[in-house]
């Protein structure tokens, strides 16, 4: 996905907003994101943490989410914030025009996920 012209990022997972009430058929009809998640590797911690972080805050991203599957916790880092929010056992995510919001359980999360 190409946030410009220089940067093109391959997030682990991305929400995007629909196209005339559809989902995007193509990548460029996918105009912005709602929200950016990435699986935390230890050879990709900087450039999770940081790089990526700034890239998708300076792009006017309004949430990016580093998942910390050893720590079991997700980094909720939103537009403008200079520190995440860490969330270790409900996670909730309401986006603008939302009906209700998405509610995850991180512990039954992640143990779903490790078995």
């Amino acid at each position: 996905m190409e946030l410009d012209d220089r940067t093109l990022v391959e997030p682990d997972l991305f929400v995007a907003p629909l196209v005339e009430g559809k989902k995007p058929r193509v990548w460029e009809d996918v105009r912005q994101l709602l929200l950016v998640i990435e699986v935390l590797f230890p050879s990709t911690a900087r450039l999770d943490r940081r790089v990526k972080r700034d890239r998708y805050q300076r792009e006017g991203v309004p949430e990016y989410w580093i998942v910390d599957v050893d720590a079991r916790l997700i980094e909720r880092w939103r537009r403008g914030e200079e520190r995440p929010e860490i969330a270790s056992e409900m996670l909730e995510w309401h986006p603008a025009g939302a009906t209700d919001p998405l509610c995850i359980s991180l512990p039954e999360l992640f143990t779903r996920a490790l078995e």
